[in-house]
């Protein structure tokens, strides 16, 4: 596409921490192409980049948060299932006035991408926005919020196919739950919205079965990755960075919750249980694993091997501890993403994962790694012990084909190609 397109991106977090780190990437991606692009957080945002703005200044914010507090307070509780992640239950409350968003754009965009929405804007802010400056909207969903009445994830539950209402994540018998108004009230609004979703493979399978989506637009749009800090580095040097050793055969993966359920962390201990049962004493010596996260001791005492605890991790040793490893993994078994999955590819480790998220677009079984039917401990463990004794030439192979298939699908040029050619369908049509 050789027109240069004004874009201005809508994130409730901040660019530069945890998962919005995503939110840089993509500034980052379509400004290496010439494109000129806004981040517009909702908080203030410590920034020497003028192209990063927030709605509210650092004292507004802070305001902003008290009136928060205080709603929730003397707002009426809900009794939610945790497992369903029910964040935002108003779709009527306006977080931030159109008007103010209005005032905090300066020139007129060409395309908004939104994503990470939570407690930011709604889809009644969305259809304003868009009708005000005659711009079409891209709706990236991290999770399932977008396309629901209140939930961020659904599991077995289809109510967002049709009208939601009797809401599992609610506890709810009542068709007429808040579920049901939310969905009704984004309908409303979506439906008169010049909008269309972008995501992965699995998302957009989602999307497509959805009541808000089905008659708007749907584009195949990966996560995107910086492909110059995430690369295939020596592991050898990486393992002597990190202080591990270096003949060991490496599991890496981070971990949150044990309770979290969508994460699967319990399922991943179940197979490195089942794999311990198999190797014998010596081969069970040669495995280390490698944990990335804080507070984690619950989990340390669960796992049957050597383990060294990295803690956080940055954007500097993140890197390292993938390439040092063999082997990435991912036991997350709801989830968009997540997003070290390709993290993971990039940086030429193999994954092994549930079916689930992005995985399902990146992993081929034996070229990238091992993809698993949801809760099939005993297809993780054979994908782990499969992954950890493939020789130094076939090592080198994948590692190739997996840094290869996160290029084609996730580096800055292909999230630009995938973006600027979704918006020119958008317009043509």
């Amino acid at each position: 596409m050789s027109k240069k397109l004004n874009i201005v991106i809508f994130s409730s977090v901040s660019p530069y921490e945890k998962s919005g780190i995503l939110i840089y990437d993509m500034y980052n991606a379509l400004r290496s192409q010439e494109h000129s692009v806004k981040i517009i957080t909702k908080y203030f945002v410590a920034s020497d980049d003028r192209n990063v703005i927030s709605v509210f200044s650092k004292l507004s914010g802070i305001f902003d948060k008290f009136i928060n507090r205080l709603y929730s307070v003397f707002s009426r509780k809900v009794n939610t299932d945790p497992d369903f992640y029910m964040f935002n239950l108003d779709e009527q409350r306006e977080y931030v006035s159109s008007k103010r968003i209005f005032n905090t754009i300066e020139d007129r965009p060409d395309l908004i991408i939104y994503t990470f929405p939570q407690f930011f804007l709604n889809t009644k802010n969305l259809y304003e926005i868009s009708k005000n400056y005659d711009v079409p909207i891209m709706i990236f969903p991290v999770d399932m919020a977008p396309m629901t009445g209140g939930c961020h994830y659904f599991w077995e539950c289809n109510g967002y196919e049709n009208s939601c209402g009797n809401c599992p994540g609610l506890y709810s018998n009542s068709q007429n739950d808040i579920s049901y108004k939310n969905l009704s009230i984004k309908k409303n609004f979506v439906s008169k919205t010049n909008c269309c979703v972008i995501g992965n493979r699995w998302i957009l399978d989602k999307v497509e079965k959805s009541a808000l989506f089905q008659a708007k637009k749907r584009y195949e749009v990966n996560i995107v990755i910086n492909e110059n800090n995430f690369k295939d580095s020596n592991r050898e040097l990486s393992r002597e960075k990190l202080n591990i050793g270096k003949n060991r055969k490496i599991i890496f993966f981070g971990a949150v919750n044990l309770n979290e359920k969508r994460k699967g962390l319990l399922l991943l201990l179940e197979s490195l249980s089942l794999m311990r049962a198999d190797l014998s004493e010596s081969e069970a010596k040669d495995v280390l694993v490698l944990l990335a996260g804080v507070n984690q001791d619950e989990i340390l005492s669960s796992i049957p091997f050597e383990v060294v605890n990295l803690g956080y991790l940055d954007q500097v040793t993140l890197p390292m501890a993938f390439s040092a490893a063999d082997v990435f993994a991912s036991p997350s078994i709801e989830d968009a993403g997540p997003m070290m999955v390709t993290q993971a590819l990039m940086s030429g480790t193999p994954v092994v994962a549930f079916k689930t998220g992005s995985a399902v677009d990146l992993i081929s079984n034996g070229s990238t790694g091992y993809l698993v039917d949801l809760k099939d401990v005993q297809g993780f463990k054979i994908g782990l012990i499969n992954a950890l004794n493939n020789s130094k030439d076939e090592a080198t192979e994948i590692a190739r084909n997996c840094r290869a298939t996160a290029l084609k699908k996730s580096s800055y040029n292909a999230f630009t190609t995938q973006i600027t050619d979704s918006y020119s369908d958008m317009v043509s049509a």
